[in-house]
């Protein structure tokens, strides 16, 4: 059976060497520098850390679930192959020395939200009380002193956070291997309409054909903005999929993070509806 980087390069339809550029969208983060970049070779590990994992061996979530449960965040028993890869993930960041760890965390678009997990991390040990006010209240300002001070003057604990954040967010990478390496897209032929605001595709199946809108998504809170970036923030997207005669049904989902990955999971959907496994 082929590898979960053979199957994810079918699913997205690229091919291996844009296959991490492709996952990081997907997974709403920016791509590593291009070539022998370092923050490149820690994203290309973490694929290697699944790829060694044979198919089918775990489910999307088993490899963040697992971090969780090394953190001391979550109380379960989580598979063999997810404690590998996860524990591969956390030595490949405890590696990198400080001088590059703010250049990882910047690269991968770290967020508040991210410091705050990062935090909860670093002092579970000492609130092992899921929802303590007190733990809530120095997680969050442990996260906020790694957010506004320099990294020249972070102490351990601020370098603990951003590790920890980063555990987590490798970890969704891996995860989103998982996901698409799983996944089975019907290919669409995607057109461009308000300078890239609006996607459209037909398709027919079951004698029924659909009409799929990828767009913007209304009403929905911009993503949360990188700490270290000063880009505004990207805006959600959802699929809207409508089929059948005149008063037909349609099916919607939002939020994704990127037109492409609105557009894959719209993709997968079209192959739900066609099999039967779901319906408008």
């Amino acid at each position: 059976m082929a590898g979960h980087l053979t199957r994810a390069c079918a699913a997205l339809r690229v091919a291996r060497a844009h296959l991490l550029d492709a996952l990081c969208v997907l997974a709403g983060r920016p791509a590593p520098p291009p070539g022998a970049h370092p923050v490149r070779r820690i994203h290309e590990r973490v694929l290697q850390a699944v790829e060694s994992v044979p198919p089918g061996a775990l489910q999307p979530g088993d490899v963040y679930a697992a971090t969780d449960v090394q953190a001391g965040l979550l109380n379960a028993e989580v598979p063999a192959p997810s404690d590998t890869a996860a524990l591969c993930i956390r030595r490949t960041v405890d590696g990198v020395g400080p001088a590059d760890l703010w250049k990882l965390a910047r690269g991968t678009a770290m967020t508040r939200d991210d410091l705050l997990r990062g935090a909860a991390a670093v002092l579970a040990p000492g609130y092992p009380g899921a929802g303590d006010p007190l733990g809530e209240l120095a997680a969050h300002t442990l996260a906020q002193e790694v957010a506004e001070r320099s990294p020249c003057h972070w102490g351990r604990d601020h370098t603990e956070v951003v590790r920890a954040a980063l555990y987590r967010i490798l970890a969704d990478l891996a995860d989103t291997l998982l996901e698409v390496s799983d996944s089975t897209p019907t290919p669409l032929n995607w057109t461009v309409h308000d300078s890239g605001r609006r996607y459209c595709a037909t398709t027919a199946g079951r004698g029924v054909t659909h009409d799929v809108l990828v767009r913007t998504a209304r009403g929905t809170p911009l993503a949360a903005a990188p700490v270290w970036h000063r880009h505004p923030p990207c805006p959600a997207w959802e699929w809207r999929i409508t089929g059948g005669p005149v008063g037909r049904g349609s099916r919607s989902c939002a939020p994704f993070p990127s037109a492409f990955a609105a557009q894959h999971a719209a993709e997968c959907a079209i192959t739900a509806l066609t099999a039967g496994r779901c319906g408008l």
